[in-house]
Parts: structure tokens; C-alpha cells; sequence
């Protein structure tokens, strides 16, 4: 196997052989071929217009149709303050649910986080506005996004049939009326059902980034 061609081979790496990325090999190998020929007829050896051949191409992630060209500083400046806003809310919805040890470790997390962010949101306001054309992969985005709600999804579920064993568990085998004295123990169990709810704000957070994509969308990058 040739350089050029195992220098394409390395680009692609991360990608299956499928037919698209193979038709897509063979036409940039083409396209690097010719040009080492060009550059040998203008007088260069046949290494050096090799190494001039592949300066011209070292990604190929904006042929890929899942990979969108974007502003890219832009796009991060928002999508960090969207996740920040979300980081907030959340640690103002969760200081009634101190009424848990959990609940208050949780709270304090949340607020020690809003500090850290709340620094790195100064660092991302001074780039916002740097030209920086960069890419976003849509479809690694989306699978990480299906990942965290079916991995939400089951944990919430999983941790609601704990709690319920646990609390309910011998009142069912024994057939017992369940009984809860008073409003703040019906509170308490009413937040350790509803406390991991909070963990969909990562998938909605993800689901947010992409529907941003969009209006950060650079049209004839490549042009």
C-alpha cells in the first residue's frame, strides 16, 4: 500500500467501510494522486509534492454529511449558557428536597457547580465572538442523546422499584395497610420518588444543543 493511500486510510479510520465512505475514499485518493502528478510537473520530487498533496486535505470530517460546519465559538458560548441556566433551575427546584440528607448533598453540589460555571462563563462571553469555523458530528450527538434518556429512563425506573421495596415491600408480602403519619413523611417519600426526575435535564440539555445547530449553521463552507 502506497503513502497516499495509507495516509487516507488513516483519515478515515474512525469510519466504517461502508459504501459511501468507500466511493468517498477513492474519489479524495484521486484527487490527491493528480495533484502529486501536478506538483511533479512543476518541478517538485515525488516526496515532496506527496507531503504538499496532504497538507491540502487533514480531515475529512466536512465530507461527511453528519459532520455540519458551524461558527463554532458562537455556538459554544450558547450552548453553555443554555446548560448553565439549566444548572440553576435545577438547584433552585431542588432546595425543598433538603428535607433528604441526599437532597442536601445534591443542593450544595449543584451550587458549588453554578460557582465553577459561573467562571468558565466569563472565559466563553471573552470568545463568543472569535471567527472560528468548527464541526459538529449531528449523529454522535443524537446517540449520545438516545444513550441518556434510555439510561435516565432506568435508572429512575430502577431506583422507584428500590424505594417501593423498600418502604412498601413488607407491607405488600404481608398485606397490610400502608399507613404515613402526617404531611412531612408523605413530603419525604413524595421528593425520594421524584428526586431522580431531576436527571432528565441531561438529555433535555443535549436535545437543546442540537436544535441550536441550526442558527449557528455555516452555508458553502467549503466553497
Amino acid at each position: 500500500m502506497d503513502e497516499l493511500q495509507l495516509y487516507i486510510e488513516s483519515l478515515f479510520k474512525k469510519y466504517k467501510n461502508e459504501p459511501k465512505i468507500i466511493e468517498l475514499k477513492e474519489e479524495i485518493l484521486g484527487n490527491l494522486e493528480d495533484k502529486v502528478e501536478h506538483l511533479k510537473a512543476q518541478g517538485l520530487t515525488e516526496k515532496a509534492a506527496i507531503e504538499e498533496a496532504k497538507k491540502s486535505i487533514t480531515t475529512i470530517d466536512p465530507f461527511i454529511d453528519s459532520h455540519v460546519p458551524i461558527k463554532m465559538s458562537e455556538y459554544q458560548f450558547k450552548a453553555f449558557q443554555l446548560a448553565y441556566l439549566n444548572i440553576i433551575i435545577v438547584w433552585i427546584l431542588t432546595i425543598p428536597y433538603t428535607i433528604l440528607s441526599v437532597g442536601v448533598l445534591l443542593n450544595y453540589a449543584l451550587l458549588v457547580t453554578c460557582f465553577i460555571l459561573g467562571a468558565l462563563y466569563l472565559y466563553f462571553a471573552k470568545n463568543k465572538n472569535k471567527e472560528k469555523i468548527g464541526h459538529i458530528n449531528i449523529k454522535s450527538i443524537l446517540k449520545l442523546k438516545k444513550t441518556a434518556l434510555l439510561l435516565c429512563g432506568l435508572y429512575i425506573a430502577v431506583h422507584s422499584l428500590y424505594l417501593s421495596a423498600i418502604l412498601f415491600g413488607s407491607n405488600i408480602w404481608f398485606a397490610r395497610t400502608v399507613q404515613i403519619d402526617g404531611p412531612y413523611q408523605l413530603a419525604v417519600i413524595v421528593a425520594q420518588y421524584t428526586l431522580p426526575l431531576f436527571s432528565i435535564i441531561i438529555p433535555l440539555t443535549l436535545h437543546v444543543w442540537i436544535k441550536l445547530i441550526p442558527n449557528y449553521k455555516v452555508e458553502n463552507a467549503y466553497e
